[in-house]
């Protein structure tokens, strides 16, 4: 076990070590083997942009699958800068901040800042971190020496992330109510009994729940944020922002169709930023699936149910 996590240790600081235009290139090289393959993840991609923007040209979802694909792989090395570079390099990356009054405004009450998984959400995580006393919601690695480095790294500088353990989300809430500054990502998947189908892109997206009991228990103030790439993807533009609505209030349904409507916005500032290789739309209602790997699983599943019943 040890052996791996030094491999891994080697992996990341070789990507952290190479030359940025070099890794770039290569980013570009495999983004564009991964497009003329029509690789598994170009599939889930092509998916994605289909139901979200079903006006775009086959050559509109070309281009921007090959820029997100870029952006994805280029990412990799920005995120091993942000777990083994160093506080100077790290806040070096920060090139514009807009919007950090309003954490600043809150006066030290609880603060809640919900940010999409667009640009680079572990950099956020630092600059959170850097400025204020952060906590954030963590999921476990599945692979733990992964895990080890992962959690080790965001809790560099003072943040502390919490498990989703009910104990530690006991202590997480009650850091919150004593003017927490919490960073949570709102736009994956949710294990089963966990969320409610909302839309996106007019799309049922299983969205989690937890942030709405988080906003109503702790009364926080709700803020997005996101870290955007310049155009060289070295550099980022910190953002914080309001909600397009009020947050108190409301319903479960409708805070979480807001806040996916939110996200939309978003993400059309900086569409090739947003993660579309990730199966947003992945649980539907009724059972039904999406994307071709799970219908095909499915299929699968069906037919060998069928060969056994015959048997």
């Amino acid at each position: 076990m040890r052996f791996v996590q030094l491999i891994i240790r080697l992996v990341i600081w070789l990507a952290h070590l190479t030359p940025a235009p070099l890794y770039r290139l290569a980013s570009k090289l495999i983004a564009q083997s991964l497009i003329l393959t029509n690789s598994k993840t170009v599939r889930v991609i092509q998916t994605n942009l289909t139901l979200c923007f079903p006006k775009m040209t086959k050559n509109e979802k070309r281009q921007l699958t090959f820029g997100y694909l870029t952006n994805h792989f280029f990412m990799s090395k920005q995120a091993a800068c942000a777990w083994v570079g160093s506080r100077s390099q790290i806040e070096a990356k920060f090139a514009n901040v807009s919007g950090q009054s309003l954490i600043h405004e809150n006066n030290g009450k609880a603060t809640i800042i919900a940010v999409p998984h667009i640009g680079n959400w572990e950099f956020f995580w630092h600059w959170l971190q850097l400025n204020f006393e952060a906590i954030s919601l963590y999921s476990p690695a599945s692979f733990k020496p992964l895990d080890n480095l992962i959690l080790n790294a965001r809790k560099r500088f003072g943040g502390q992330p919490f498990d989703t353990r009910p104990k530690s989300l006991i202590r997480l809430i009650k850091q919150l109510k004593q003017g927490g500054v919490m960073m949570i990502l709102p736009d994956q998947a949710p294990k089963l009994g966990s969320g409610i189908y909302s839309p996106f892109y007019q799309h049922p997206a299983y969205t989690m729940t937890m942030l709405h009991k988080l906003v109503e228990n702790s009364g926080a103030k709700l803020l997005l944020g996101s870290c955007i790439a310049n155009d060289k993807g070295n550099e980022y533009s910190i953002v914080v922002e309001e909600p397009e609505f009020d947050p108190q209030d409301l319903t479960l349904e409708q805070f979480n169709a807001k806040l996916n409507h939110n996200i939309e916005t978003i993400i059309e500032r900086n569409p090739a930023q947003y993660l579309w290789g990730y199966k947003r739309f992945k649980r539907q209602p009724a059972g039904s699936e999406l994307y071709l790997d799970e219908i095909k699983r499915r299929e699968k599943r069906q037919k060998k149910q069928q060969s056994r019943s015959k048997n």
